[in-house]
């Protein structure tokens, strides 16, 4: 619901692999592209949503924990050892811990293991997670079929080694939260995602346990979600005590109260919409299909005859992007 616009239930190509860059499914961006061709058989570039999640859930989950026979022999004589060896001596590896290219994992396999034929070696690279950009989890790999996770604990979160933890900026201040906190809440009605559900999509990156990822962390991945916040404004909403569970509940008390409303009705007394529109046409080449930097959104506020006094507030009312610019 969140990558798809409200009440649309399709999804076309560019929207499924947006939930591939998105969220840590294990799969990359070919393989997404893939599966989406697989259901898309009249070539319309748009899948319902329903024909997606009942092909999907056809597929059994146990298909891709179990190491297939052809290769198990070479797993239990170490070959899940030197995968994780191998791999980690990589250039590629060095800066990217945990992940490998497609080809160096291929090379390891067959350099001991030459009887694979080339459908099988196509196989086992399919059951590999990988990144978006289709670098493969060599360290996920290892503990599902080799046996490297201690028993009960949860596998390794598909292509993340580690959480970027954002460096000190600027945040806004204490009212500002509540205008940002608003519009997010609005973003997420729009979209028909219940807010409750918000913990339990970050939870993705921590094997299920929430509390295992940072404050900053946690807010790099809301940015990073279409919920339009830019990554001072998530860093800024987990200011508040309680981290994402505690927001969650707080985006479903605003929408109960309406809260939105009261800033839409500002907006519309103090922003000329219309001169708004006309000034972005005019100046910013397919301004409605694009994002603004900032200053630059600043500047078309000041041409569309808003009182410079209320420039600062509707910049707070605009969606935004990771880096802050201004979602046209």
């Amino acid at each position: 619901k969140l990558f798809n616009p409200p009440g649309d239930k399709t999804l076309t190509s560019e929207q499924w692999l947006d939930i591939a860059s998105s969220l840590p499914l294990g799969m990359s961006r070919a393989e997404m592209q893939s599966v989406f061709s697989s259901f898309d058989e009249q070539r319309t570039d748009r899948v319902a949503v329903a024909a997606l999640e009942a092909g999907l859930s056809r597929c059994s989950p146990q298909e891709c924990s179990r190491i297939p026979p052809w290769i198990s022999q070479a797993m239990q004589n170490g070959l899940s050892g030197r995968l994780q060896q191998e791999l980690a001596a990589t250039p590629f590896a060095q800066d990217h811990p945990g992940l490998a290219r497609e080809s160096d994992f291929r090379q390891v396999v067959m350099r001991t293991e030459r009887y694979l034929t080339s459908e099988q070696l196509n196989s086992l690279v399919l059951l590999a997670d990988k990144t978006a950009d289709g670098h493969v989890d060599f360290v996920e790999f290892a503990s599902r079929f080799g046996g490297g996770a201690p028993p009960g604990e949860p596998l390794r979160v598909p292509g993340v080694s580690e959480l970027p933890i954002p460096p000190p900026m600027d945040l806004p201040d204490g009212a500002s939260i509540g205008i940002i906190g608003a519009r997010t809440a609005d973003v997420l009605e729009r979209q028909g995602f219940a807010a409750e559900l918000l913990p339990a999509l970050l939870a993705l990156w921590s094997g299920g346990d929430l509390s295992a990822i940072a404050d900053a962390a946690a807010a790099r991945l809301l940015a990073t979600l279409p919920l339009g916040m830019s990554l001072p404004e998530a860093m800024a909403l987990l200011s508040i005590d309680g981290g994402v569970a505690s927001l969650a509940l707080w985006f479903r008390d605003l929408q109960a109260q309406k809260v939105w409303k009261a800033q839409t009705d500002w907006a519309a007394a103090n922003i000329p919409g219309q001169a708004l529109r006309n000034v972005l046409r005019s100046q910013v080449a397919d301004a409605e299909s694009r994002s603004l930097e900032p200053a630059e959104f600043e500047r078309a506020l000041l041409d569309a005859g808003v009182a410079p006094g209320n420039v600062p507030m509707a910049m707070l009312l605009a969606v935004k992007g990771f880096e802050g610019d201004v979602r046209v």
